[in-house]
């Protein structure tokens, strides 16, 4: 049920409490933890949390004055700094100080397996968004890393900490390919690391995820530097397979298989191999995708590069495109019922109009309903373009 009101409630008597005897550390955090479920909660029913957030790093901050010494306090303010920081346009400053906290944490209870586990998970967090922005993540996935291994040599059975450790793996496996140096000995080193969960909990869909994950990369290092990588990505399917048995619907798990799929028919195209199947599946995973969240973009890149393939591929070969065409057509007006104002999606089912009536007209077959379904889908993005300019305009 919804645990509001006994939160508030829980809130109402901890600053009763805190008024009367302002020099209790322990009041302060659990004030602090209190305002972090709430804003937790607020963020999962998509509402502002940012005002709990910042009430529970200020808690945080009073249990640390409070008590400086105390590894629990520490801890309660990096769990608060890095909340706030998700709810933060730039979250470097926040998870930076957030990551200072957790180090404190350790450097007072040299066996707080909480605050380590919490410090390697959000190195990952803070190498990710580096990533997307441009920035070096190399220096905050070995920090995680380090603090991942810590974690294990207090607790080495912990499968959270064993699949946090595989993801800080693959991103500085990321981090290396992005650098043209060799990933695959921290990938095989992943793909250890979630066997070790495995085997300690055969139900995690997490791990199986990991590896499928990892596979894929390798296959990508492999593509890149000419070596065959077929084999390597269909392995890495049957894991993601398994990873959706055990949790049918797992976005990343969909969204890492719809990769690999692509990467499977730009080999098969390669190969002069018919990649029809494997496009239309990894389709399919990005439609699955979509009826659970709408809005992720990944989605859309890996529906971009598919069309575009088949295109390419149709143009060299002559193959029909047009199983996958349709099959496109029918995914984006599926998502489009639901969310008429996607750009993305109106961007690239005009795309895909335009390719079937280039197709069309190539062959001496009339185009002009493709090209007319087309057009409109441009025309609404130029409708969509203009709405945002002006709310823009509104703000500004």
């Amino acid at each position: 049920g919804d645990g509001r009101p006994a939160l508030r409630e829980a809130l109402q008597v901890l600053d009763r409490a805190r008024s009367m005897d302002p020099a209790r550390a322990d009041l302060a955090k659990e004030a602090a933890w209190a305002h972090i479920a709430l804003g937790g909660g607020a963020r999962r029913r998509g509402e502002a949390a940012g005002d709990h957030l910042e009430a529970a790093v200020t808690a945080a901050d009073e249990a640390v004055r409070l008590a400086p010494r105390s590894a629990a306090s520490w801890n309660m303010r990096g769990v608060a700094l890095q909340g706030l920081g998700e709810t933060a346009a730039d979250p470097s400053e926040f998870w930076g100080d957030a990551a200072k906290a957790f180090e404190r944490a350790v450097a007072l209870d040299p066996r707080a397996f909480g605050s380590m586990s919490n410090l390697g998970l959000l190195c990952h967090s803070l190498g990710g968004w580096k990533t997307r922005h441009g920035q070096d993540p190399m220096l905050d996935y070995e920090r995680g890393l380090a603090a991942c291994d810590s974690s294990l040599a207090i607790s080495p059975r912990s499968t959270g900490v064993l699949c946090n450790r595989a993801l800080l793996l693959i991103g500085i496996a990321r981090a290396r390919a992005d650098r043209g140096e060799n990933p695959v000995d921290r990938l095989q080193e992943a793909i250890a690391s979630c066997e070790k969960a495995l085997r300690l909990s055969p139900s995690l869909a997490v791990p199986a995820n990991g590896i499928g994950c990892a596979r894929l990369l390798i296959g990508d290092w492999r593509e890149r530097n000419g070596q065959d990588a077929i084999e390597e990505y269909r392995a890495g399917i049957v894991s993601l397979d398994e990873a959706l048995r055990l949790y049918p619907g797992y976005g990343e798990a969909l969204l890492n298989r719809a990769s690999a799929w692509t990467a499977v028919a730009r080999t098969e195209a390669r190969l002069g191999l018919d990649p029809t199947s494997s496009c239309v599946k990894s389709i399919a995973d990005c439609e699955e995708v979509w009826q659970r969240t709408p809005r992720v973009e990944d989605a859309h890149t890996l529906m971009a590069r598919v069309v575009t393939l088949i295109r390419d591929h149709s143009q060299k070969s002559g193959l029909d495109p047009i199983p996958v065409y349709d099959r496109m057509i029918l995914a984006y007006e599926g998502l489009l019922a639901r969310v008429p104002d996607s750009r993305l999606a109106r961007h690239n089912l005009a795309g895909t109009w335009r390719y079937l009536g280039e197709w069309r007209q190539a062959r001496g077959q009339d185009p002009r309903e493709a090209f007319g379904h087309a057009i409109s889908e441009y025309a609404m993005v130029a409708k969509l373009d203009e709405a945002e300019t002006r709310a823009l305009l509104a703000q500004a």
